[in-house]
């Protein structure tokens, strides 16, 4: 490795090390500055105002993140000694003071205090440890981690709970209302608000505690008291939405029989019967269905829930069985005017390609214009013989596209 080389490795070094004293300043001031992190820096330095399980968390966290502004300052003194010895020549430098910088930054330059070490790094007659830059480093993101986790959960824990502890609250208004409303009593309603309370007081000093408490007791019994009284909801829901799938499908069925009812007769007059007709479906049957739905509507009026729901089942079977027939009614029926129609579309094409080919002056036989001529007339007759038009249109297909490649040749 030349001189040079280990200038510049060096001053990479240097440049390494005072990159992540500003990255450090940054992340510290962020989090020193974060709500959460003062109300807990505040409890754990007095000693109250925390109990239970973030207690047991934060206080370790808290006391071993007031060391990081320290070990920064010893970071930085260390960075100082390496810039100073580099200094600013752009000339070479001694390998001794190469080797200078190389021990600051990498090797064991900065002592510390027993007391400011880790318990697992104490000796037991030490009164203090030297320690390599990059070892210091990894102490100060462990207890940056450990405080940011701490933190994060206790913040979030709170405004999540409390968003919770608002739900819940409204919840329990809510069911009261619908006891109320079912003539039920539930004295269940009663003691959650109890705990509610008491749960909202306990947030404050240990919301890690108070969520495991939420998880493990209040919301279960909340959510067997919302069960319990939402299940003659859910099934009112239900049903209701059952009837107004009915009252939609009603409306359905009276358009698809008037669909068919016009296929058939557009079939009827348009098409020779030749072709398969399906006779059309009957509206009796509709106005049955329609006034079956009437005694529902009124079992729905007189709130007989129970008959109510065993009715629309079968209703609605029987009425998407009726739909499935008539769609199959429909389909069968309008595949000939389908046809027809498309055999019209096909022969109008290959007559403008005609037309085409005669402003060029080629004519095509008589014979292949007698079969336009006639399938344009049978398909414009009522009945029209779609068979016989069917024959025609193929004919003079063949012919118009032989005509355009024999001139495009």
């Amino acid at each position: 490795m030349s001189r040079m080389t280990s200038i510049a490795e060096v001053d990479q070094l240097i440049a390494g090390w005072q990159e992540r004293l500003r990255l450090i300043d940054t992340n510290l001031l962020a989090l020193e500055q974060d709500s959460t992190m003062v109300f807990l820096q505040r409890m754990v330095a007095s000693g109250t105002g925390l109990d239970g399980v973030t207690k047991e968390r934060a206080g370790p966290a808290i006391t071993a993140f007031a060391n990081i502004p320290t070990y920064r300052s010893l970071l930085d003194d260390v960075v100082q000694k390496a810039v100073k010895l580099r200094g600013r020549t752009t000339f070479l430098l001694s390998e001794k003071t190469l080797a200078e910088i190389v021990a600051l930054l990498s090797g064991p330059s900065i002592a510390l205090e027993t007391s400011s070490l880790p318990l697992a790094q104490r000796d037991l007659l030490s009164t203090a440890q030297t320690i390599s830059p990059d070892a210091l480093l990894r102490e100060m993101v462990r207890a940056y981690e450990a405080a940011r986790d701490i933190v994060t959960a206790v913040g979030q824990t709170w405004d999540r709970r409390q968003r919770d502890l608002d739900t819940v609250q409204k919840s329990i208004a809510d069911l009261q209302q619908q006891a109320a409303a079912q003539d039920l009593s539930v004295p269940e309603l009663d003691s959650l608000t109890q705990e509610l309370a008491r749960l909202g007081a306990r947030m404050l000093s240990d919301p890690l505690g108070a969520a495991d408490d939420w998880s493990g007791h209040l919301q279960p019994r909340l959510e067997a008291v919302r069960s319990s009284i939402g299940q003659v909801q859910e099934k009112r829901a239900r049903i209701t939405a059952q009837l107004g799938e009915a009252q939609a499908l009603i409306g359905e069925l009276a358009d698809q029989c008037a669909t068919c009812e016009r296929l058939f007769e557009e079939l009827r007059i348009g098409i020779a019967r030749s072709q398969p007709v399906l006779v059309p479906v009957s509206t009796g049957e509709i106005d049955g269905l329609r006034s079956w739905l009437q005694t529902l509507e009124g079992l729905a009026i007189s709130r007989k829930w129970d008959a109510l729901g065993v009715g629309l089942t079968r209703w609605l079977e029987a009425a998407t069985a009726y739909k499935t027939q008539l769609a199959m009614n429909a389909e069968t029926n309008g595949k000939p005017l389908a046809e027809r129609d498309d055999l019209r579309g096909l022969l109008s094409a290959r007559q403008a390609q005609a037309s085409m080919l005669l402003g060029r002056g080629i004519l095509l036989p008589v014979e292949t214009r007698e079969y336009q001529a006639r399938a344009e007339a049978l398909l414009n007759e009522k009945p029209a013989d779609l068979d016989e038009a069917r024959s025609l249109v193929a004919k003079y297909d063949q012919a118009v596209q032989a005509a355009m490649a024999h001139h495009r040749s």
